[in-house]
């Protein structure tokens, strides 16, 4: 089913050829609104600075491109009314009246008619041309995106069905994604369908999902507008759309938002049910669509009762998926940030459109913090999930059924280093905080894909297996020695690691020795002797000493398996 019309396919393809002439790109774009901070200023409400350089920069335009850019800024980016006759010069293609048609402008007195010349009209959409870092092509991708007005130009609380364009989290999403060329992949939750996009350059065939038609309209809408053909787009909530259909990789951006009060929640970010409940039915059976080998990401956010760890709400949700998705074969959780109830209410009203100090953000932050303290939720994390579906793998786990090789798996908080929760007969379960920066787009889902990949064959080997294997040194690791002045010997020895995040770990002499001996040659056992050796030390003591800690670095990324370093990625802006 397609949602837009032969009229619009003719409008948005006209459109294009104005956006090309006018040379509206990202680069471009800012230069015009005087730089990036310039234009970070508009989008956080501050106008002034953006309009001077437009002003001096439409003043300065001598040719018709450059002044159709200029009135493509003024319109499209700073909100401003501007006249027909200026718009039909930079719109020559997809005329002023094709512009109504399409819904990308308005009028501002509906009385006037739209071929009147001193008629004016403003944005009654987004349209913005953006780059968004791709993992996959190992650069940035540039798109022009319709949406709903971006908060600085809505000046307003967005609407219930509000679609926005390209966010924080979905460049987050987008980060994390493994990099692998695949058959057939999915957006659940699409949105504008920035996913979506993205997927396309790595899939032969990408399956687009959302609740809301609207949603749905405007990613179709993107795709032709990007000349994009190989995304279908499916109308339905959460996993029904996609029926017998299973895929090989699946990203999601759902709407976790927690909201106090369904009745006022926005499609977009927050789901119907109570707290936490939408990103519960997400985790838990999102295996299930999956392909065998098949990889699944999902931003979430948790709620984290009174007296739990981090940790616990995970743990329950993987309980159910080892219960009703028998693929299910590995899961790895990644708490980036904890937010008080207070701050968690402050950043989602102000998200809304509230403005801050405001009567309606005030009631709408008080209802949030009565519904944490009466369901007793001390905190909010905000994460991700990596789900893997069992497969013979290249590393030779063979998994059949949940729980084959790791039966009664722990729950691993690598932060302290000590087993959280037993899920019996389960998937092996990674849960853990990671507060570093992720590494470039170019590097952290290739990464994030070949630590996976590690740490799960490290943890399906005994020890006696791990000693016969050989590790190597991720390429991103570099070890730092902290000397105080005129001394001779260290005062700390620091391991820093850039990919997939940026980490500190500090070491010991035997732990740095062995880890800077592990280059893929010398097995875990021979590493061992020489060091027992050179420490004059009982083996059985260092290999209890070291073997645990191999793991852990291994979770953390610090260490690989001889062909799971990532490959690098293409060269490209």
């Amino acid at each position: 089913m397609t949602r837009v019309s032969d009229t619009d396919r003719s409008l948005i393809g006209r459109l294009r050829q104005d956006l090309l002439a006018a040379d509206y790109f990202p680069d471009r774009v800012t230069a015009m609104l005087g730089g990036q901070e310039s234009q970070q200023a508009l989008l956080a409400g501050l106008a002034v600075p953006a309009e001077a350089a437009l002003q001096q920069a439409a003043a300065a335009a001598n040719t018709a491109p450059a002044r159709a850019l200029a009135t493509l800024c003024a319109v499209l980016q700073l909100g401003a009314a501007v006249r027909g006759a200026q718009l039909a010069a930079a719109l020559p293609t997809l005329t002023v009246s094709g512009a109504v048609t399409l819904g990308l402008l308005r009028p501002v007195d509906p009385g006037m008619s739209v071929t009147d010349p001193a008629a004016e009209f403003v944005a009654a959409l987004s349209l913005n041309p953006v780059a968004v870092a791709d993992t996959f092509t190992g650069g940035f991708q540039e798109w022009w995106l319709l949406s709903d007005l971006d908060d600085h130009l809505r000046r307003g609380p967005a609407a219930a069905d509000f679609v926005m364009g390209v966010g924080g989290a979905s460049r987050s999403l987008l980060q994390q994604a493994p990099a692998t060329a695949v058959q057939l992949a999915a957006d659940m939750g699409t949105g504008c369908g920035i996913i979506a996009l993205h997927l396309a350059l790595r899939a032969t065939r990408v399956i687009a999902t959302d609740i809301s038609e609207r949603a749905l309209r405007f990613a179709e809408l993107n795709a032709v507008l990007n000349q994009v053909t190989n995304i279908e787009f499916r109308q339905g909530d959460l996993f029904h759309p996609f029926g017998a259909d299973r895929v090989d990789l699946l990203l999601t951006n759902p709407p976790f938002v927690i909201e106090p009060d369904s009745a006022e929640s926005l499609v977009y970010r927050s789901g119907s049910g109570a707290g936490d409940s939408l990103a519960a039915q997400v985790v838990s059976h999102m295996a299930g669509v999956l392909r065998p080998g098949g990889e699944a990401v999902a931003l979430v956010n948790w709620e984290n009762r009174w007296g739990d760890s981090y940790a616990s709400r995970p743990a329950e949700w993987l309980r159910e998926a080892a219960a009703v998705c028998p693929n299910l074969a590995a899961a790895w959780v990644i708490e980036r940030e904890q937010l008080s109830p207070l701050g968690y209410a402050q950043m989602w009203a102000r998200d809304g459109g509230l403005a801050q100090g405001s009567a309606a953000a005030s009631a709408k932050i008080s209802k949030y913090l009565q519904d944490f303290k009466q369901r007793q939720i001390a905190s909010v994390s905000l994460g991700a999930v990596r789900l893997r579906a069992a497969q013979q793998t290249a590393l030779g786990a063979a998994h059949t059924q949940p729980g084959d090789a790791q039966q009664g798996a722990a729950v691993a908080d690598s932060a302290v280093s000590t087993n959280i929760a037993q899920i019996a007969a389960a998937p092996l379960v990674h849960i853990c905080r990671e507060r570093g920066a992720l590494a470039p787009a170019k590097e952290a889902g290739r990464a994030l894909t070949a630590t996976f990949d590690t740490a799960l064959a490290l943890a399906q080997l005994s020890d006696t297996e791990l000693l016969e294997r050989t590790l190597l040194v991720a390429n991103s690791v570099v070890e730092q020695r902290i000397h105080n002045p005129g001394a001779a010997d260290p005062q700390q020895l620091v391991l820093l690691n850039s990919a997939p995040f940026m980490q500190h770990h500090s070491a010991d002499t035997l732990l740095t020795a062995a880890v800077g001996a592990c280059d893929g040659e010398l097995t875990v056992a021979q590493i061992v002797g020489a060091l027992a050796q050179i420490f004059e030390a009982d083996p059985a003591a260092v290999v209890a000493e070291l073997l645990p800690q191999l793991r852990d670095l291994a979770w953390l990324g610090f260490l690989r398996l001889p062909g799971t370093e990532p490959p690098a990625a293409p060269d490209s802006r």
